[in-house]
C-alpha cells in the first residue's frame, strides 16, 4: 500500500474511531476565534471535532498535496495522544501496520 493510500484508510478508520464515540466533524460556526480560542483540554470537542472534519479533507487531497496532508496527519494524531485515545507506539504501529487498532 503506497503512502497516499496508507493515510486515506488511516484517516478513515480515525473518522469511525471518532463516530462511535459521538464527535462528529465540524467546522466551528463561530470561525477561527472559536476553533483557536483556549479551551480546558478535558471538555475541548472543538479540537475532536475539528481533527475529524481534517480526517475528511486530508482523504481528499490532490496527490500532489501527499506532503501536506502528511503534515495534517501528525496533527490528527498528535491531538488523538494529547486526549488519550492512543500511545505514541499505537500510533506508530498504525502507520507501519496501516490500520487502528483499539487500545482501550
Amino acid at each position: 500500500m503506497d503512502d497516499r493510500a496508507k493515510l486515506i484508510s488511516l484517516c478513515g478508520q480515525y473518522a469511525k474511531y471518532l463516530e462511535k464515540r459521538g464527535i462528529r466533524a465540524r467546522i466551528p460556526c463561530g470561525g477561527e476565534d472559536e476553533l483557536y480560542a483556549a479551551q480546558p483540554p478535558a471538555t475541548n470537542l472543538v479540537a475532536l471535532s475539528h481533527i475529524a472534519w481534517m480526517m475528511n479533507a486530508a482523504a481528499r487531497m490532490e496527490p500532489d498535496s501527499i506532503n501536506k496532508a502528511m503534515r495534517w496527519l501528525g496533527f490528527i494524531q498528535g491531538v488523538l495522544w494529547c486526549f488519550g485515545a492512543f500511545s505514541i507506539g499505537a500510533l506508530r504501529r498504525h502507520w507501519t501496520e496501516g490500520s487502528v487498532k483499539e487500545e482501550h
